[in-house]
């Protein structure tokens, strides 16, 4: 296991509908055991919510349902990202604004080097483009590697320079 942080850890490659069923199956489990106890599973929405994402159950309502009761800022910040991972996954509209908000709520909580993880993945994974109906789930190297071409393919980005005739001075 590498040294990544809890928030720099990418969350939605994809599932099997068995790896779906046995991750519900664990969080529901977990979650019994530490409710007999007197206890509070803090992670078995998010596992909940990941794994009902790829059974293709809508993931919308159990996000906010989650968001509301984020007490903390870590807690926000993995929420927002995990769900920006699941849409950005199937490139669904959407994918991109959380991870952006996950990644505002995220960077004063994170180690420098996954911060700067974290700011280029989300660089490289707003070059592909969403849309309003999923596309084939795909893991974050697929992803990635499919922007790195298309950010080849469009070549070096120079920036707008504005020029006034006028200005003899500057």
């Amino acid at each position: 296991m590498s040294a990544t942080g809890l928030l720099g850890r990418w969350f939605a490659d994809p599932l099997s509908p068995s790896q779906a069923r046995q991750l519900l199956a664990q969080a529901e489990a977990r979650e019994a055991v530490l409710r007999r106890r007197g206890g509070r599973c803090r992670c078995c929405g998010l596992m909940r919510l990941i794994a009902q994402s790829w059974l293709d159950r809508p993931s919308a309502e159990p996000f906010r349902d989650l968001l509301v009761r984020a007490h903390q800022r870590r807690t926000s910040a993995l929420t927002e990202l995990i769900y920006g991972q699941l849409l950005a996954a199937r490139r669904l509209e959407g994918g991109n604004r959380h991870l952006r908000r996950g990644f505002e709520l995220a960077s004063p909580l994170l180690a420098p080097a996954d911060y700067f993880q974290l700011l280029e993945r989300h660089r490289r994974l707003a070059l592909l483009p969403e849309a309003p109906q999923p596309a084939p789930a795909e893991p974050l190297a697929t992803q990635l590697t499919a922007a790195a071409v298309m950010e080849r393919l469009r070549g070096p980005q120079r920036p707008t320079i504005r020029h006034d005739p006028n200005d003899t001075y500057g």
